[in-house]
């Protein structure tokens, strides 16, 4: 652990959880973080089996999840608003603002976001 902290998106835990290296090398230069709404969408794959939902829970006590408040709804309701986002996209978007984090992320749609700093995944 570095001790820099870090935001890291779904794509880029699910990268982790296949195996990848390009997206293991990037996540251990930082203590990373998630959002309550990526330990959701981690938890949502439509055929998700036993076995990898294990996976991912043991994956999840290890990382610091960040709840919602209501400075977090209000940042997510003007980044959906301004940088037309989805939902959950607004909320990862807004948790990294509100607790000045770096986004780790493989999405391209968070570079719009003007406000938090993007490290953009690269296989």
């Amino acid at each position: 652990m570095s001790g820099k902290i870090a935001l890291a998106d779904t794509n880029v835990l699910i990268y982790l959880l296949r195996g990848d290296e390009t997206a293991a090398a990037l996540l251990e230069d930082f203590d990373v973080q998630i959002s309550f709404i990526i330990h959701i969408e981690l938890l949502s794959f439509a055929g998700l089996t036993p076995l990898v939902e294990s996976k991912i829970e043991r994956m999840i006590q290890s990382l610091h999840v960040i709840h919602s408040d209501k400075f977090l709804v209000k940042v997510a309701s003007q980044f959906r608003r301004e940088y037309r986002l989805e939902m959950p996209d607004a909320i990862i978007a807004a948790t990294a603002y509100n607790y000045s984090l770096s986004l780790l992320t493989a999405d391209k749609v968070f570079s719009r976001v003007n406000q938090i700093e993007v490290i953009q995944y690269k296989k």
